[in-house]
């Protein structure tokens, strides 16, 4: 793709406004997108040359570029991100697993999770004990989706973790975002039905629910008859529906206003979770 003068120019302008910014900043991440829509090899060399810079807020500039490069194809329908440079970019950013500086592995770890790495497991599972909360997160956002024993054991120590927010994320990523379907997976979600945290509570009963446990049934059906249910719990409905569920849940309908049930998305997943239950033949 051969691109113009002018657009090397709106490119080069980018980079310079993005590298006097803080990565802390608001406009910083706004320039960092546009230039990841700008997705074209003058782009992505310029972000590979950056990679290699002394400076380290030039590397993290790179690394962040390059981690999600795209552009646009429009269609009829809608239009579809295409990404770019995937295999050309993890071969640049990998090289920084062996970065002592946090912030760049922070950055190298989110960035290879974005670009869907089919060995990720392999290559990042070792940070899922690091001492730094910030980077048990990023593992267990990376990790989702890759369905290797690896990746799905190092998800199942971080449903454990102390960190209420990593628990939350690890579970989310190993019974919703991945699609596997074993009894160590389920006894895992079903260790934290009971966690005290309640969005890593939920996400484990979705879990479970997608996974057709029998054990989920007896959990939903005590959730949805609290007065104030969590709009989670209807999407378990969703992926595990039963006739058995309904009165609880038209009881919550019938006493809203319709006022309430047009504006609230509250009352969306109850009506997604009521049509659920009444398309299961008696």
């Amino acid at each position: 793709m051969i691109i113009s003068k002018r657009e090397k120019k709106e490119i080069d302008n980018l980079f310079k406004k993005v590298m006097a910014l803080r990565i802390q900043s608001k406009s910083y991440w706004n320039y960092i997108f546009k230039l990841q829509s700008l997705g074209n090899k003058y782009t992505f060399s310029v972000a590979e040359k950056l990679c290699s810079s002394k400076k380290k807020s030039n590397r993290l500039i790179g690394i962040n570029v390059i981690s999600q490069l795209f552009t646009i194809k429009k269609s009829s329908k809608e239009n579809i991100h295409k990404r770019l440079y995937r295999r050309e970019s993890i071969n640049v950013i990998k090289k920084f697993l062996n970065s002592q500086d946090e912030d760049i592995l922070l950055a190298t770890i989110y960035g290879l999770g974005h670009l869907n790495t089919s060995n990720i497991g392999q290559l990042i599972g070792k940070f899922s004990n690091h001492k730094k909360s910030k980077i048990r997160f990023a593992v267990a956002f990376a990790l989702g989706g890759d369905e290797s024993n690896t990746a799905i054991n190092k998800l199942i120590t971080l449903t454990k973790d102390k960190d209420p927010i990593i628990r939350d994320w690890a579970t989310f990523s190993l019974g919703n975002i991945g699609e596997r379907d074993t009894s160590i997976i389920r006894e895992a979600l079903f260790q934290r039905v009971k966690d005290r945290d309640a969005n890593t509570r939920n996400e484990a009963i979705i879990g479970l629910a997608k996974r057709k446990d029998i054990r989920v049934i007896d959990i939903i059906q005590n959730e949805i008859e609290t007065e104030n249910p969590w709009g989670s719990i209807f999407e378990a409905i969703v992926e595990y529906p039963k006739r058995e569920y309904l009165p609880a849940l038209k009881n919550h309908w019938n006493k809203a206003s319709k006022k309430e049930r047009n504006e609230k998305f509250w009352f969306s997943l109850l009506n997604d979770a009521i049509k659920a239950c009444n398309s299961i033949r008696k």
